[in-house]
């Protein structure tokens, strides 16, 4: 049965149980947030670098296309100045060819750097985007009472002798 010295007990102790628990959930509540924000920075800068490193592979590989390019374009000017034996057609072919190399070469290289740089700014725009706005503090619902403070806490009452059953001594 409860008296009304353990209700009063009771009753603090519940509500300082509703306050342990609604703390509890504030602090859930924060490490989930800060896990999902560190979580969104992590992927946002792993796809950053990623698209730098794609950027920079694509540059060597069309540097290493271009550089085979010209020392096959050197090889047949060569070829065609010293040998006579080409026919006219074949020469302007061969020059047709070379001319459409370079510029697909340079567009290729134009349209993948603009493609890199979208894509970066892609990355920057949702970086600015999730940065935190300031957190406004949520009002706590008022139907729950809050427990006093440690330092208002009252002493226990003082204990009366029990008037149980008496003993006898011989």
């Amino acid at each position: 049965m409860v008296n009304k010295k353990s209700g009063a007990s009771a009753t603090t102790a519940s509500d300082f149980l509703a306050e342990a628990l609604n703390r509890s959930f504030e602090v859930i509540h924060d490490i989930a947030r800060a896990t999902c924000d560190s979580s969104a920075d992590a992927s946002i800068t792993g796809a950053r670098y990623l698209v730098k490193f794609q950027q920079s592979s694509v540059k060597a590989g069309l540097g290493l296309v271009a550089k085979a390019q010209k020392v096959t374009e050197k090889s047949l000017r060569d070829a065609m100045k010293k040998d006579k034996w080409l026919p006219g057609e074949s020469r302007d072919i061969i020059e047709e060819w070379s001319r459409m190399m370079k510029s697909g070469v340079d567009e290729f290289t134009r349209v993948t750097d603009k493609s890199f740089e979208l894509l970066l700014q892609f990355l920057d725009r949702v970086e600015k985007e999730h940065q935190p706005a300031p957190e406004k503090k949520t009002a706590r619902p008022a139907a729950r009472k809050k427990a006093p403070s440690p330092k208002a806490k009252t002493p226990p009452a003082k204990r009366k002798p029990s008037a149980g059953k008496k003993t006898v001594k011989e």
